[in-house]
């Protein structure tokens, strides 16, 4: 199982990187970190099967479910409707760009997809707001040697 740990990392990590790529965004995002800066970016992988389907050659196609998150203090209904168009943009992108994320040992990712729809999940006693979208990734595994 070690070998789904380091798999799911890597692949988050290089989801975190080609969100910071996109132009545009209030913040940086990070890994599983949500501050209390007037605006925070943070992606969470979320609990799923690894492997989904294996071949009798030991290749085997994977999925990794993960959420977006934004905290942000929004004045009216207008910011949080904008709030919740952003991660539906965001979500967009990664669809459009998923090929621009190259992952190791031979794995290619077949698609992004948004599973659920940009959303309001929490409201703090300060104000702040947290939307959560949430995507899976889709990707194939060649047999290793």
């Amino acid at each position: 199982m070690r070998g789904f740990a380091v798999e799911r990392e890597s692949i988050a990590r290089a989801i975190v990187e080609l969100v910071n790529k996109r132009e545009g965004l209030p913040c940086r995002c990070e890994y599983q970190k949500l501050d209390d800066a007037v605006y925070s970016l943070s992606l969470t992988s979320l609990s799923g099967t690894p492997r989904v389907e294996e071949d009798v050659t030991g290749g085997y196609t994977g999925e990794f479910p993960f959420a977006l998150y934004l905290r942000a203090t929004p004045d009216d209904s207008k910011d949080r409707l904008d709030c919740e168009q952003f991660l539906s943009e965001l979500a967009a992108y990664l669809e459009r760009h998923f090929r621009e994320i190259k992952l190791d040992c031979g794995r290619e990712i077949e698609e992004i997809e948004q599973t659920q729809t940009a959303t309001l999940i929490s409201r703090t006693e300060d104000g702040a707001n947290d939307y959560q979208v949430i995507l899976t990734l889709r990707y194939s595994a060649k047999e290793h040697h």
